[in-house]
């Protein structure tokens, strides 16, 4: 089963910190929903856990590698 880690992520557009210190973990299989309002920071929470864009701190891993460090190929065959 294919897992997404994510310990501490913190997303910043030059000062500001769009995402601060999330944390989270699933599993394939599990269905999850991010919710909030618009700037909320959804889409940079996952685009920060997904490697699409390189996080300040923290990180995330999928099965147990970090995700800036995969090619789309490799993520995308995970996911």
């Amino acid at each position: 089963m294919t897992e997404l880690k994510v310990s501490g992520l913190e997303v910043r557009a030059g000062e500001a910190a769009l995402v601060n210190g999330a944390s989270f973990q699933f599993t394939s299989g599990e269905l999850v929903a991010v919710l909030g309002p618009n700037g909320a920071g959804k889409t940079s929470l996952l685009r920060g856990a997904l490697g699409l864009e390189r996080s300040s701190a923290g990180e995330a891993r999928l099965d147990g590698k970090l995700t800036w460090s995969m090619s789309p190929t490799e993520r995308a065959l995970l996911l």
